[in-house]
């Protein structure tokens, strides 16, 4: 089985779109993606229906969640009023703004973690770490950690994203796959990754690097009146 395994899209449909066409020619048997979803790009609402036409099946991030839930998310102030909660300005508020219904209901619905089982493999897809949306597994990590984190587990394959950096590194017998990021790599390389993982008698990973429209991308964070340089990684992928 082949399975192409997305990263962190950020609302960059050119990417997405460019990396579909990609995984498509590749002959995957599966699409799945780590969350990150939306921030940063101007095309959230399309890239959640680009996702939704395909099927394509996936975890929630913690910019996910925090879009989804803050508009229903107030504090009691002081003087027994409602506010809303903090966090809910810039980038946040933005999203918050641009959704529809429908996709916000979508990021609502997304797993925190989604498991699988390939030729007796049991895969375990997460954002971040398998206990948390915000603190990430990074390339350098120790042995001990990745045992450990395996031991929790139980799985045979880990599939993440988060940092937007691709990795692979096998432990013990344990297989972590970081799939990078489809819409704002973070490695030097400005183009959309995906990882491609081959599961038959062993495990193979590949990290596809696909060409997309930069240019389209940063017009269209530039018109969009997101707050930041939304648009300042694009070419350096950095």
């Amino acid at each position: 089985m082949r399975i192409a395994v997305l990263g962190d899209i950020h609302s960059n449909l050119a990417a997405l779109e460019a990396v579909l066409a990609g995984t498509a020619a590749a002959s995957c048997d599966l699409v799945l993606h780590t969350g990150g979803v939306i921030g940063h790009g101007a095309r959230p609402n399309e890239t959640i229906d680009l996702l939704r036409a395909r099927g394509i099946e996936g975890v929630r991030g913690h910019f996910d969640e925090d879009v989804a839930w803050a508009g229903a998310v107030t504090v009691e102030t002081r003087d027994g009023g409602r506010a809303s909660a903090p966090g809910a300005g810039g980038s946040l508020a933005w999203n918050v703004r641009t959704l529809g219904y429908t996709q916000r209901q979508f990021l609502k619905d997304l797993p925190f973690s989604i498991e699988r089982f390939v030729a007796q493999r049991r895969i375990l897809l997460f954002h971040a770490s398998p206990v948390d949306l915000r603190q990430g597994i990074e390339k350098n990590a120790s042995e001990s950690s990745l045992e450990e984190l395996a031991d929790d587990t139980g799985a045979d394959i880990h599939l993440f994203g988060h940092t937007h950096r691709p990795f692979h590194r096998t432990v013990r017998g344990a297989h972590f796959v970081n799939a990078g990021s489809v819409g704002r790599p973070e490695d030097g390389d400005p183009r959309a990754c995906v990882a491609i993982v081959t599961i038959e008698r062993g495990v193979e990973v590949e990290f596809q690097r696909v060409d997309y429209d930069h240019e389209r991308t940063a017009r269209e964070i530039e018109a969009s009146g997101l707050p930041g340089d939304g648009s300042r990684t694009l070419h350096a992928g950095r």
